[in-house]
């Protein structure tokens, strides 16, 4: 799983994948960024080819097997913070199969971004009948 945090509106995209070799990484980057940005990740091999896309001004890394977790700006705690509240919703539910997993995750965003109001935005939308609660989730997350 990848997970995307806009660091100034803290919203957040999780993104299910098989595998993450530097290919994909890149194509998600590609498909779900709004560039230019600059990318800050710890030290996983995966995301050596980001500083190579156009999207991406520069590339920041922390190195936790060395013992650093952030260095002035660069560091992945708004991520890491984030994966321990999704996994705390993820438990409540069991663990969902992989085959649902997006959307269990998708739905922790829509939630996350939304804030209070996140249960209204589905009302809404049900009531009008624009679109099922998978689409919403996955629209907005």
């Amino acid at each position: 799983m990848v997970t995307m945090v806009e660091r100034s509106t803290g919203r957040v995209k999780f993104v299910v994948a098989e595998g993450l070799p530097i290919i994909i990484i890149n194509e998600l980057v590609i498909n779900h960024i709004d560039g230019p940005v600059i990318a800050y990740t710890d030290e996983y091999g995966v995301y050596n080819g980001l500083s190579e896309l156009s999207v991406i001004v520069d590339h920041r890394r922390v190195n936790h097997s060395e013992g650093i977790f952030a260095d002035g700006d660069a560091h992945i705690n708004a991520a890491e913070g984030i994966h321990s509240r999704l996994r705390i919703f993820l438990r409540i539910h069991r663990g969902p199969n992989r085959e649902n997993l997006q959307f269990y995750v998708s739905f922790f965003a829509f939630y996350h971004n939304n804030g209070l109001i996140w249960l209204e935005k589905i009302i809404w939308a049900c009531f009008n009948k624009r679109k099922s609660a998978k689409d919403i989730c996955e629209a907005n997350a």
